[in-house]
């Protein structure tokens, strides 16, 4: 199960329990069990933005797969210890060796620089890896706030395309 620390954060593996209890309740406080203690989160009504929307896929393939370890969860506030966004990394079945980065901060929680050290993290982290040859991640060409991101983390640029969302602007490490 990943567990990193930094500074100022807890990154901590989705857990199944949460995940469910999310799909049913707003706001509410779990005991998650991460490096060897017990850690008592608040996940409030923001949490865990776009990411509820995978979910449900998530959950069935844990259930599917008792071997199945997501590569994210959420991102945890130490002082507070709220969950203040989330982060993931998804491999590539067409480009192995690769693995994007996706995250999310909780509007509340912007301009904390609380994406870029979990990026660094998570970089760090990839890149301890044996599979991990090729790190990349995408935003939205206005999204500012993670173009500083991923610049600060050492990413640069590799291209754009077009998605549903709008245009998407491609980074690698």
């Amino acid at each position: 199960m990943m567990f990193l620390e930094t500074e100022r954060l807890y990154l901590i593996e989705w857990p199944l329990e949460v995940m469910e209890r999310r799909l049913r309740e707003d706001d509410f406080e779990a005991e998650v069990p991460v490096g060897g203690r017990t850690l008592r989160v608040h996940f409030p009504p923001e949490w865990p933005g776009d990411a509820l929307g995978l979910f449900d896929g998530t959950i069935r393939q844990m259930r599917e797969n008792p071997d199945y370890e997501p590569l994210g969860g959420a991102i945890v506030e130490r002082a507070s210890g709220e969950a203040v966004g989330g982060m993931s990394f998804r491999r590539h079945a067409d480009q192995p060796g690769t693995m994007e980065l996706g995250y999310g901060i909780n509007p509340s929680h912007w301009n904390r620089g609380y994406a870029t050290e979990m990026a660094r993290a998570m970089v760090a982290w990839a890149r301890e890896q044996p599979d991990a040859e090729h790190i990349v991640s995408e935003c939205l060409t206005e999204n500012l706030g993670s173009i500083r991101v991923l610049e600060k983390t050492g990413f640069h640029r590799t291209g754009e395309r077009d998605d549903e969302e709008g245009r998407l602007i491609t980074w690698e490490i």
